[in-house]
């Protein structure tokens, strides 16, 4: 709010006018009253300005007079047929209207600050990262003007210690296995690729159009100074043993790596030493006399998103959030050569289609996180065994003993038959009673709740009255977010509504009484006290899912990406 000759603004929308002399207490004028002020300078009749605002005439007479007495002054002449300004309500309704616009626009900012919409974001981005992140800063720059961001550049080590220290609120890292890890500081995949080795033009490879790592033993590869990027150093290293089954023979660049490939990288042009970097930054940035030969992945580039875990900053929060958001629209970390899902799934099509969910609208989509690393939080999807214990809500409504799970190659699906018994809890029983199958469903779906889970971190979960999706991502070592939308038949008349908020209410009881009991697994098995035990019948799927996170890291379980 500025200040100035009319005063700035007060709590309880009040403003101070400074008195005119030494000593003299100022006036405090309401807002409010100020707003319906100018209303009537600007219609100079009390009725039209009375119906503009929506209040009585008398009502308005009272506010014009009360700010008459705290200045003491008149603003008004009015006469049976006219209505005028003084000097004096001129004046006011001149600095009034800048003092309002001044109020609103506050108003209006403190809010967009409140929602991430404004304020200032402070990100960093490691070196030769910067071409692969551009495209999702650029466009959130451009879908919020409002948000300042201050973006730096240096190496990734740096950037998780600026983190930690709280000069950063997110940082776009290199993600090394040997990257150093810091306490309170999370990440997640923002962008995989491909590779790319650049060569100088007399190089052996200049002419090749895919070259693997194995076929650079020979060379020599210029590094950052491992003083400076102890992470990158050892990173490369291991890269080279794992993938390529050689020891590495690296040459220290007298300065960390940017794009001023003249200055910084000029022993590859001579051919002294090649350098290996993201395909896309390296045809970005190359110079005259360099060639780009992409690398046969295994293995690939990843950066990573980093941030403090504890992040407290609205705005630092969207920003986060967005890049998730434009990873994922533009499948910045898919593999080109995954086989599509409907070939992975089988007949889960066909078992959902009675459901009609592309006919059906979404709404209530919301997220949050769970303190649990997301397998305990997937397993806990899984089982059923802790039902008796951890939710007696759902053991009032659900047939346990008939509580059944099918396992398939990449999907479980879970039946669970509503009990005949009326719940004891009046609004367990009202949803009941009142729950109606949408259309295509029969009176047997009415009385059946079904789950599925798709390998490896995606729900949906079938009910007569709506559909809800649910996947779960990690959020570091110990911590899961969670993305959740409900479904449901478009046209849903009131009753069908009022059933669907007693779901969204039962499932948020569940999800509350869920959370607990992962934050205690997890708490569990950081103690020395843990041990690994046999499972049961009812954690079959827990088994499924253990196996197939075991298939999936054999191939890769000492993969060093850059």
């Amino acid at each position: 709010m500025t200040t100035g000759p009319v005063g700035g603004a007060q709590p309880g929308g009040v403003f101070s006018l400074p008195g005119g002399d030494a000593g003299t207490r100022p006036a405090e004028v309401e807002f409010r009253d100020l707003r319906y002020f100018a209303v009537v300078a600007e219609e100079l009749h009390f009725g039209r300005a009375a119906a503009r605002l929506y209040i009585t005439q008398p009502g308005l007479s009272q506010a014009i007079a009360r700010m008459e007495r705290v200045l003491e002054v008149q603003l008004l002449r009015r006469t049976r047929n006219t209505v005028e300004l003084t000097e004096a309500g001129a004046e006011l309704l001149n600095r009034g209207r800048r003092l309002l616009a001044d109020l609103d626009g506050t108003v209006a900012r403190v809010r967009m600050a409140g929602r991430g919409e404004a304020g200032l974001v402070r990100i960093g981005v490691a070196h030769l990262a910067e071409p692969l992140a551009a495209p999702a800063l650029v466009a959130f720059q451009a879908e919020h003007p409002s948000v300042v961001i201050d973006r730096s550049a240096m190496v990734s080590d740096r950037l998780l210690e600026q983190l930690s220290e709280g000069r950063l609120h997110a940082a776009v890292i290199h993600r090394v296995p040997t990257l150093p890890s810091i306490d309170g500081v999370m990440s997640e995949a923002l962008r995989r690729g491909r590779l790319a080795v650049l060569v100088g033009q007399p190089s052996r490879l200049a002419s090749r159009p895919i070259v693997t790592l194995g076929e650079l033993s020979k060379e020599t590869f210029l590094v950052n100074p491992r003083s400076l990027t102890p992470g990158a150093y050892e990173g490369l290293k291991l890269m080279c043993s794992e993938f390529g089954g050689f020891e590495a023979n690296v040459m220290e660049s007298a300065v960390a790596s940017t794009i001023a490939l003249d200055t910084d990288w000029r022993p590859i042009r001579d051919g002294t030493a090649v350098a290996i970097m993201a395909e896309a930054t390296a045809r970005a940035i190359r110079a005259d006399g360099i060639v780009v030969v992409p690398l046969k992945p295994p293995p690939q580039y990843v950066l990573a998103l980093a941030w403090r875990h504890d992040e407290q900053s609205a705005a630092a929060r969207r920003f986060l959030d967005y890049l998730r958001s434009y990873r994922d629209r533009h499948a910045w970390v898919s593999d080109p050569d995954a086989a599509p899902l409907a070939d992975l799934v089988g007949d889960l099509p066909a078992r959902l289609e009675r459901y009609r969910i592309p006919t059906l609208e979404s709404f209530a989509p919301s997220g949050g996180s769970q303190p649990a690393n997301w397998k305990v939080v997937a397993e806990n999807y899984l089982e059923g065994y802790h039902i008796p214990i951890a939710h007696p809500g759902l053991m009032r409504m659900l047939d346990y003993k008939h509580y059944d799970t099918e396992l398939h190659e990449h999907y479980a699906w879970i039946e669970a038959p509503l009990r005949d018994k009326p719940s004891s809890n009046r609004l367990e029983r009202l949803y009941a009673q009142l729950v109606t199958p949408m259309p295509g469903l029969s009176e047997e779906d009415r009385r059946t709740w079904r789950y599925v889970f798709i390998y490896p971190n995606t729900t949906i979960d079938l009910y007569p009255d709506q559909v809800n999706t649910w996947q779960m991502s990690p959020d570091g070592v110990a911590r899961t977010r969670d993305v959740f939308a409900g479904y449901r038949a478009p046209g849903s008349g009131p009753r069908t509504r009022a059933v669907q908020r007693l779901n969204n209410w039962l499932n948020t009881v569940v999800l509350n009484e869920d959370i607990d009991l992962v934050e205690n697994v997890q708490l569990g098995l950081r103690t020395r006290g843990y041990r690994c035990g046999p499972l049961s019948r009812r954690e079959s799927a827990v088994a499924w899912f253990a196996d197939r996170i075991r298939a999936d890291l054999i191939p890769t379980q000492a993969a060093a990406t850059l």
